[in-house]
């Protein structure tokens, strides 16, 4: 999921302008260290680290929600509802975490060769705990 991920970050924030998935790819690989520009340092820890928190929150919620939305409602929407939300929720718990990994994900060389905690910091200094909303 890594690489797809590291791709897609590049693609949104602009730093291939082209907007072109296979441009994107030949220059990572021929220009920013062949396979390893596809798995960036702090790359995949800030991914289990979103991750994680992430279906958990949204499974807690899902089945939550699912278990106590009224009777009355058929189970096609009850299920719908409960998992729009709980995905909604889910995102917007770990929303500061999804900054961070966009940020090591598209520039790790600019927070300590990609650590989490000098990421957060960095941001923090930037922006304040706002900073960690951006996005939602």
């Amino acid at each position: 999921r890594v690489p797809y991920e590291v791709i897609k970050q590049k693609l949104q924030t602009g730093l291939y302008d082209s907007g072109n998935t296979l441009t994107c790819i030949m220059d990572l690989f021929q220009n920013h260290g062949g396979l390893r520009a596809f798995f960036p340092t702090g790359g995949v820890s800030i991914q289990m680290v979103r991750d994680i928190p992430y279906a958990i929150f949204t499974l807690v919620a899902y089945e939550f929600l699912r278990d106590h939305l009224h009777e009355y409602t058929s189970f096609f929407w009850k299920d719908m509802v409960a998992g729009a939300t709980a995905g909604g929720f889910g995102s917007l718990m770990t929303n500061g975490l999804d900054v961070i990994k966009t940020r090591l994900q598209t520039h790790p060389e600019l927070y300590g060769n990609g650590s989490i905690v000098i990421c957060a910091k960095i941001l923090y200094q930037q922006g304040g705990w706002q900073i960690f909303l951006r996005g939602s």
